[in-house]
């Protein structure tokens, strides 16, 4: 063990801590060596391990990155959900939502929603409609925290809701300007603001913001490309 270079200095900061005398010890041998050298090999492992967190913490994947530079976020995409409507047996709505974290798929967090039967004028289902139900009963429960700060509720304790206790960096809504639309109005009824989100159209390279009337395209070479592709991928992995 090294000894410290002005122990004096250093005893009189101890000494001043405690608000009483210090005495300085630095075994050789013995037990009290052994004990030392596991506490500084402890202090070292935590030490480590506070910075390797750190790290993962600061490191942002590339692809995240870039779709922060293609699409003008406000902020790192870290956690996305995509939201699309489909339909079973041609009737049956059912709203699906896949969650990225870190540019990974985050399965645990994926999720389906019963919708209720929504038609328009002539009978058929409407998936606007749709839409807007999924993104307000998935949306209302954030609406309400930020409301009044209560976080305690039965419902929030259970487990579908704990899933929902992250606000995504960005959401996606697979079908096109006019399902966006839908949503950007639920979302500016609920009061939730600065919230990035996107639609996106059957040409996977292009893609609707809000306010925009063209679509905005994306180079065909962007990694950010390469994780919408795998985002709507990971639509079809839902049972």
């Amino acid at each position: 063990m090294t000894e410290p270079e002005n122990q004096s200095a250093v005893k009189d900061w101890l000494e001043k801590r405690k608000s009483g005398k210090v005495d300085m010890v630095i075994p050789k041998i013995g037990d009290k060596y052994k004990l030392l050298f596991m506490v500084r090999k402890n202090a070292r492992l935590m030490l480590d391990e506070l910075i390797l967190t750190r790290l993962k913490r600061e490191f942002i994947p590339p692809s995240l990155d870039s779709l922060k530079k293609d699409l003008n976020l406000t902020r790192i995409p870290r956690r996305i959900e995509c939201y699309d409507i489909s339909h079973i047996q041609g009737t049956d709505t059912v709203a699906s939502m896949v969650v990225f974290a870190e540019g990974r798929p985050k399965k645990s967090d994926y999720r389906k929603f019963k919708i209720n039967y929504v038609t328009d004028e002539t009978g058929t289902p409407d998936d606007f409609l749709a839409m807007r139900e999924v993104i307000y009963r998935r949306y209302k429960k954030i609406s309400e925290k930020n409301s009044d700060g209560n976080s305690d509720s039965p419902a929030e304790n259970s487990k579908e809701d704990l899933s929902f206790g992250s606000v995504p960096d960005l959401i996606i809504i697979d079908g096109g300007k006019g399902q966006l639309s839908s949503a950007v109005k639920v979302l500016e009824d609920l009061g939730v603001k600065d919230q990035n989100i996107i639609g996106l159209a059957k040409r996977l390279e292009e893609v609707y913001l809000p306010g925009e009337s063209m679509p905005h395209n994306i180079p065909k070479t962007s990694s950010g490309l390469r994780l919408l592709q795998r985002i709507r991928d990971g639509l079809t992995d839902l049972p």
